[in-house]
């Protein structure tokens, strides 16, 4: 556990979890990679991942793949908390629906 300016990190297998006064952020792990949403704006690198979420816009940047998610989309605001919930299936996003985005996050 890494405690750091008010700031708690857990490290569970394959499960990474983030507590801040006021704030809940859930950041799941799945071979390699890093989703983090925050509020205001936060940047993230790891594995050639750059996630960068700020003002409701979240951008997804990974090898030759860049995703731009709004909320709405992917980010579903769960009792005042924004959460993300992104699952990765090999090298590509696991997508259904008529616009090409999943109309459910989180339903594999």
């Amino acid at each position: 556990m890494l405690a750091t300016s008010g700031i708690q990190v857990m490290a569970t297998v394959g499960m990474l979890v983030m507590a801040t006064v006021g704030l809940q952020v859930l950041l799941v792990v799945m071979g390699g990679l890093l989703v983090v949403v925050t509020c205001g704006m936060l940047v993230v690198e790891t594995g050639g991942l750059l996630v960068l979420a700020t003002g409701g816009l979240l951008v997804l940047a990974t090898g030759d793949m860049l995703v731009m998610v709004t909320s709405g989309m992917l980010v579903m605001a769960t009792g005042g908390l924004p959460v993300l919930m992104v699952v990765m299936v090999g090298d590509m996003w696991h997508a259904s629906g008529g616009n090409g985005w999943p109309t459910s996050v989180g339903n594999g």
